[in-house]
């Protein structure tokens, strides 16, 4: 989760995640502005915009700017969104020292930190702002990912409050429905099982089973999902993720 896996300048992240699968982080040296799928974004000093994966961006930049493109986020945003920093500095502070450690060969376990670090000054400067039913709403989701027989929709007609003031409060506050959070939760659960190289006893888990541990109970229906999400179906998704494998070999 939250993984690390270019640090460095605006043009190398462009190079680095030209097939946009990643999640980009980019902490702005100096007002500028960008286009991120079609939208003007005005961008001053300090700023952090989080540009969510298969975005589409361009954005003027200078050296002074940090690029940090992060596998397997859990940030869950639907459109590219500023961030202030907070008091402390916390996220520049992250991104230079992710910056520092991948230029000069930090280990995998020091960049994985620095994501989860990064993650959580992130979701402390966005979510504050959520109200306890909507926090009570999310740790519902996160609890309950891998349990395929959990209604979303029985949990939220269950507090005690309208189920359409809820629905609407939750997608207001984070951004998208409750049941779009859940859903690429699930899917990137998903991914994570996949890319984690995990097997059962024989052979590598099937598509099946890994629709089992996200949750879907109908791998039809969760090979759709992961496609529309993900871009691949989850066949070629595992596919490539071998062949991957075979040439690092």
């Amino acid at each position: 989760m939250n993984d690390i896996i270019y640090a460095g300048n605006v043009l190398g992240g462009e190079r680095a995640n030209v097939k946009r699968k990643y999640c980009e982080i980019i902490y702005c040296s100096a007002a500028k502005k960008a286009v991120v799928d079609g939208e003007q974004i005005a961008l001053s000093s300090g700023d952090i915009l989080v540009i969510p994966p298969l975005s589409q961006r361009k954005i003027s930049s200078s050296l002074q700017d940090i690029c940090l493109l992060i596998d397997k986020s859990m940030l869950y945003f639907k459109h590219a969104a500023v961030i202030k920093d907070d008091k402390a500095g916390g996220i520049y502070s992250a991104c230079k020292q992710a910056e520092y450690n991948y230029k000069n060969g930090g280990s995998y376990g020091v960049l994985k930190a620095l994501g989860g670090l990064l993650f959580a000054y992130i979701y402390n400067c966005t979510n504050n702002k959520f109200s306890p039913v909507v926090e009570k709403i999310i740790v519902a989701i996160e609890q309950n990912l891998g349990d395929y027989t959990f209604s979303l929709e029985d949990f939220m007609r269950a507090l005690p409050l309208n189920y359409d003031y809820v629905r609407k409060l939750f997608a207001k506050q984070v951004g998208v429905s409750a049941h779009e959070y859940l859903i690429s939760s699930r899917i990137e659960r998903a991914k994570n099982v996949i890319d984690s190289g995990v097997t059962n006893k024989y052979s590598n888990y099937s598509v099946a089973q890994i629709a089992e541990a996200a949750g879907f109970s109908d791998p039809l229906y969760f090979s759709r999902v992961f496609t529309k999400y993900c871009g691949v179906s989850p066949s070629k998704y595992i596919l490539e993720g071998n062949n991957a494998v075979k040439k690092a070999d």
